[in-house]
């Protein structure tokens, strides 16, 4: 193979069907391996329609205008538009977002805001949306197999051989073993170069001996629990409570019971987020509504289903990448949700990676040119150590009662000067980073960005 993607998920589906996208590229010849049995069957094509089902589940990622470029660029979103079940979507657009804490020290943004920073091509537009991951996960599936990515699932990797030199001081392939546990059988497949985007627990990286320093919070985790409200919105909202944050985002605009969704992450202590898990749907409601009190947040009148607990952590690979491989998405780091980058910074991964393959491809060099990957690795690590340093600041301060007052300083200086929240927004939303440019249409094959 010329490329290996290892991990089905998000980053590295879409790394794969960037791959068939982009015209320098398109025709390489790409394998995407992971050790579950993705939706689908493992052969090269998965169901004509992506299924929705009848309630949003838990996992959902905010999508800035810069990844929903690259995600119609890679022809996934169309696919997620044209998903509907009782007339509602997987996507849920908002434009505006209301922060605030305890002490209503607030900001907020719109989609003018986002416009005037240069964001969003027009002020009506979205400033994000709201994405389930399972129906994002099945369209980019979707879009690589349909085009030609080998699919080899379930797939366990047992070993990985790398050369001990970068290229061009060698030129061997890399080499992996997978096992099909169904069959008990084995095969070892070669390639120029391999991604690893297996999530925080990668098994390449660990077989390739790159680090991943940091680790899970002290006592800190997330609850996430989808409510029934009793109004639409079209805005995000988040409270910092003393415990950690607690977003509410939308995610279906209507359901046939009639009341609209929305998606609840809940940064907390370990004993509270046991707590949020063990309540019914009325006393989980009412949970929320008590610590959303005297915001500007919508009430929720039910809880629907039970709430999930998860880790959160702060982790980080100092080195991003090894003779013919590098790291992308989570394998490369993990950052706290509470401003919802994570799965962005995974796509920035997945657009430069692309875009490096296509470099090499263009010049002529080795797919696995060592040079063009540590450009790769120095751009995607200085991002992804910016982020989550940003994003413990906040979290930091937030938590810190004694920084109330600068805090309320802050935030109202945030909120009223012009420049400083421009600057703000155009972060948030993906266009100020060095892969947030405009993609190339020439090389991408670009559709107009959808208005929806």
């Amino acid at each position: 193979f010329d490329v290996v993607v290892v991990g089905g998920g998000l980053v590295g589906a879409c790394v794969a069907a960037g791959l068939k996208q982009h015209r320098l590229t398109a025709s390489l010849n790409v394998a995407l391996i992971d050790a579950a049995q993705l939706q689908g069957p493992s052969s090269s094509s998965l169901p004509s329609k992506v299924s929705l089902p009848p309630e949003p589940p838990l996992r959902v990622s905010t999508v800035t205008p810069a990844s929903r470029a690259l995600l119609t660029a890679v022809g996934a979103w169309d696919i997620l538009l044209n998903l509907q079940n009782d007339n509602t979507s997987s996507v849920a657009p908002f434009h505006a977002m209301k922060v605030w804490d305890a002490n209503n020290a607030s900001i907020n943004y719109t989609s003018q805001d986002a416009f005037q920073a240069g964001a969003i091509p027009t002020p009506d537009e979205p400033m994000a949306h709201v994405v389930e991951n399972d129906a994002l996960q099945q369209a980019m599936l979707q879009v690589a197999t349909n085009r030609g990515v080998h699919a080899l699932w379930p797939r366990k990797l047992t070993s990985l051989t790398l050369p001990k030199h970068d290229v061009p001081r060698s030129n061997e392939p890399a080499q992996l073993t997978l096992l099909d546990e169904s069959t008990g059988k084995s095969e070892t497949i070669s390639t120029s170069l391999v991604v690893a985007a297996d999530g925080q627990r990668s098994r390449t990286r660990q077989l390739a001996k790159l680090r991943y320093e940091g680790g899970p919070y002290r006592d800190q985790v997330g609850a996430v629990f989808t409510l029934a409200l009793d109004e639409p919105i079209d805005t995000a909202y988040q409270k910092f409570l003393p415990t950690g944050p607690l977003a509410l985002l939308p995610v279906r605009a209507a359901l046939p019971s009639g009341a609209p969704r929305a998606n609840v992450v809940w940064s907390t202590t370990a004993a509270h987020a046991a707590e949020l898990c063990s309540l019914d749907g009325d006393a989980l409601a009412a949970a929320t509504n008590g610590a959303l009190e005297g915001g500007p947040a919508p009430r929720a009148i039910e809880a629907v289903g039970v709430a999930r607990s998860f880790p959160l952590s702060m982790s980080m690979a100092p080195r991003m990448t090894a003779p013919r491989l590098v790291l992308a998405g989570d394998a490369a780091r993990a950052v706290h949700p509470l401003a919802g980058q994570g799965a962005n910074l995974g796509f920035a991964d997945a657009r430069a990676a692309v875009e490096t393959i296509a470099s090499c491809a263009r010049s002529g060099l080795d797919l696995g040119d060592g040079a063009s990957w540590q450009r790769y690795g120095d751009l995607r690590l200085a991002e992804g150590m910016a982020w989550s340093a940003s994003l413990e600041l906040i979290r930091r301060a937030y938590a810190s009662e004694a920084l109330s007052g600068a805090r309320f300083m802050g935030v109202s200086v945030m909120d009223q000067v012009s420049p400083v929240k421009s600057l703000l927004v155009r972060v948030a939303s993906g266009v100020s980073g060095a892969y947030g440019g405009a993609l190339d249409d020439d090389e991408w094959g670009t559709a107009p960005m959808s208005r929806k």
